[in-house]
């Protein structure tokens, strides 16, 4: 589920600078100026939100130890070298 999540926000991102840097100021179109207006609003939420979760995780870091957290994030856990048992 990280995985795929990091994959989107890569993807968004590339995306997104891609469009910034072939943006056209001057359009008479509408649908170039909402593409515009769509990648400054993807990249301002994910420049926040790349320092809202880890935060996030970072304040609730006691949520690892729970037994319904371990059985849905299973798999995003197996490879870290962190030690759920004592946060």
């Amino acid at each position: 589920m990280i995985r795929l999540v990091m994959e989107t926000a890569f993807e968004l991102s590339l995306v997104a600078i891609l469009n910034m840097l072939t943006v056209d100021w001057g359009t008479p179109f509408p649908a170039v100026k909402y593409s515009t207006a769509l990648s400054i609003i993807s990249l301002i939420l994910l420049s926040v939100l790349t320092f809202f979760f880890p935060m996030f995780n970072w304040k609730h870091f006691s949520i690892l130890k729970q037994q319904s957290f371990m059985k849905k994030h299973r798999a995003s856990l197996e490879s870290t070298k962190v030690d759920v048992t004592t946060p």
